[in-house]
């Protein structure tokens, strides 16, 4: 490899590695923000489509509203968080990049409280 290849490599290296604000490590950032936010909200738009969304506002309100009262406590919480509930009786929920969080009707169900 001859030296040019190298000192490029190692500058991808050095400059795209940023500290992790929950780990305190180091780790390679590949991507930057404004592109994990846009991929977030396509593949966000593509689960929409394909699981559907609860229509109770009452409940979107509620869960939106508590997970932005918890994305303020993040590491991240300037992120354009958004919290939806999407039609399916499993027991989940799951994050996408850049702050789309979603929350299964079936997981509300087994919830007693907050905590």
């Amino acid at each position: 490899m001859n030296t040019a290849v190298r000192a490029a490599a190692a500058s991808v290296l050095l400059f795209g590695c940023v500290r992790n604000p929950a780990t305190g490590k180091l780790q390679l950032d590949i991507v930057s923000e404004s592109q994990e936010v846009e991929m977030g909200k396509q593949a966000a738009q593509e689960v929409q489509q394909t699981m559907g969304t609860y229509k109770d506002p009452k409940v979107e309100a509620y869960v939106n509203n508590l997970g932005q009262s918890l994305a303020k406590q993040t590491t991240r919480p300037n992120l354009p968080w958004q919290f939806h509930v999407v039609e399916d009786a499993s027991v989940n929920a799951f994050a996408l990049p850049g702050g789309p969080v979603f929350v299964t009707r079936g997981i509300l169900g087994t919830l007693n409280s907050e905590a």
